[in-house]
């Protein structure tokens, strides 16, 4: 070992305990608040010292330079990668492409077409899906997309370009109290939906902590409610039955997407510590063996959230929607929804309910219900209805853009008109949302066990016949 007095200077010396117990501090921290750390590894450059990041609980590395990404993928470093700068040129992009089939999850980022346009190109003719995010400027004008318009159009541009999948936004931190406003108004879809904002809000109150969990939603629609729910942690899939909601999800929140076909799930059993139903079993013609799969991926204990319509077939309100034609069948549904009483009985025996509430009054309802009209009218009487309804995507949102416009500047009116639900004291809510919690079920729990169920159920109607 060189004694320090016989280093050349300038040098640099490190203090390998002082290093150590920075890596630590700074991890401990972003778990604390619940944060993937992919430390920038341009400060040192040095795969041992990325290896102590990744055993201290990094989930992956930031890298500037496909050098960089080359070195530490020899290295063996991190089986999780970001690269943040622009890939432009034919010979790096095929090198990108090489390190994509060397590392289990590459991720690029770009801020203009131009680039997405080569990468596709690249991976479409490597066979590879290579995740993206855009990059988006929030104070330091540099590199980056400008605006939430922007960052919107440039990731759904890419979107359609084959072999590109997206993954987010990224942006360099700072303290820029714009920083907050440009993330928040890239979700401005979902905060212009008073009824989306109230069922987010309702599944949020009974959802179980996600983090160290394995959780399922089913029926997230155009996607924005799945990645919503994928913020709070904790590993998810997704789930829906129209082609239609299921390409829309994924391509909001990527990967652990399926289309389903209500009766059965893609996960074994006893997989699962809580799964989330939203606007999905009034779709399902087998109710019952829905329930019965729930039963059989979630652990015992394992948390079921339901949210489903309640009907009220003699209401003003009923009436009008039907009359306009947004009937059940228009919906999709195979039944109106279920009353408190029958949601019970379905998850009987196996679910033991906790908490059952309604919302959604009579004036955020007739929001709703307004806005479908006006929707389905642009559409026109022609437009095909999906197995979900309606299904807004950012192609809808896109070839309306001015209905969309229109209805963002009458947002704080809709949001005041659905305050009025609170002078409706005592009246039951067209939504319904339910916490059940599975009942100890013994070791068979399997799909020999719903074989078995079907049989009791239909030997009735055979000795009877």
């Amino acid at each position: 070992m060189t004694a320090i007095t016989e280093l050349e200077t300038p040098a640099v010396t490190v203090h390998l305990n002082v290093m150590a117990d920075n890596i630590r501090r700074v991890q401990a921290h972003l778990t604390r608040h619940g944060l993937g750390n992919r430390p920038h590894i341009k400060t040192h450059k040095i795969p041992a010292i990325g290896q102590m990041q990744m055993a201290a609980g990094a989930v992956g590395i930031t890298c500037q330079k496909l050098g960089e990404v080359e070195v530490f993928a020899d290295a063996k470093v991190a089986d999780d990668v970001l690269l943040t700068y622009n890939i432009l040129g034919a010979a790096k992009t095929e090198r990108l492409m090489a390190l994509a089939r060397r590392v289990p999850r590459l991720a690029v980022v770009f801020d203009n077409e131009v680039v997405a346009r080569e990468l596709s190109a690249a991976a479409a003719r490597h066979q590879v899906a290579l995740e993206f995010l855009v990059e988006c400027d929030t104070g330091f004008r540099r590199t980056g997309v400008q605006t939430p318009d922007e960052a919107f159009a440039l990731a759904r541009t890419a979107m359609r370009l084959p072999g590109l999948q997206f993954k987010g936004l990224m942006t360099f931190p700072n303290r820029d109290p714009d920083t907050r406003e440009f993330f928040e108004r890239a979700l401005a879809l979902f905060r212009k939906s008073v009824l989306k904002q109230a069922k987010f809000e309702q599944i949020s109150s009974l959802l179980e902590d996600p983090q160290h969990c394995s959780n399922l939603d089913l029926g997230g629609d155009n996607g924005v409610l799945s990645y919503l729910l994928r913020q709070k942690g904790g590993t998810w899939s997704s789930g829906d039955l129209d082609e239609k909601t299921v390409g829309a999800i994924r391509r909001l929140v990527g990967d652990r997407v399926y289309r389903l076909d209500g009766s059965t799930l893609p996960f074994p059993d006893d997989s699962l510590d809580q799964i989330v139903v939203i606007d999905y079993l009034e779709h399902v013609p087998e109710d019952q063996a829905a329930v019965r799969e729930f039963r059989r991926v979630l652990k015992p204990g394992g948390i079921l959230i339901v949210n489903v319509p309640r009907p009220k077939p003699g209401s003003l309100l009923t009436k009008i929607r039907d009359a306009i034609g947004l009937t059940d069948q228009w919906h999709g549904h195979v039944r109106p929804g279920y009353t408190e009483d029958e949601l019970g009985a379905l998850l009987a025996p196996a679910f033991a309910l906790e908490t059952v509430r309604t919302y959604s009054r009579s004036f955020s309802e007739a929001i709703d219900t307004g806005l479908n009209g006006v929707y389905q009218l642009l559409r026109g009487k022609g437009a095909g209805s999906s197995r979900k309804g309606t299904v807004i995507t950012g192609h809808e949102v896109q070839s309306n853009q001015r209905a969309f416009q229109l209805m963002a500047l009458l947002h704080p009116v809709m949001w005041a008109v659905s305050r009025l639900d609170y002078l409706l004291v005592g009246q039951a809510g067209y939504k319904m949302v339910a916490r059940a919690r599975l009942v100890a079920k013994s070791p068979r729990s399997s799909h020999l066990d719903q074989r078995l169920e079907q049989a009791r159920d239909i030997a009735p109607a055979l000795m009877g016949s």
